[in-house]
């Protein structure tokens, strides 16, 4: 399972979408968007601990 996937169900879970991921964790919305076109390998350790609170 890749990184969106997992995080895809983890907001299917939380009955969350992007937007609100953004919000919540104060993660630009490009950023999170960036995920699904640009790839996760350069994702910054700091990035990952907001979303890891919001879940």
């Amino acid at each position: 399972m890749s990184f969106t996937d997992k995080l895809d169900a983890l907001m299917a879970e939380k009955g969350i979408n992007k937007s609100i991921l953004s919000k919540e964790s104060g993660i630009p919305y490009t950023t999170i968007a960036g995920f699904y076109t640009k790839g996760t390998d350069n994702v910054k350790l700091s990035t990952l601990k907001k979303i890891i609170y919001i879940f």
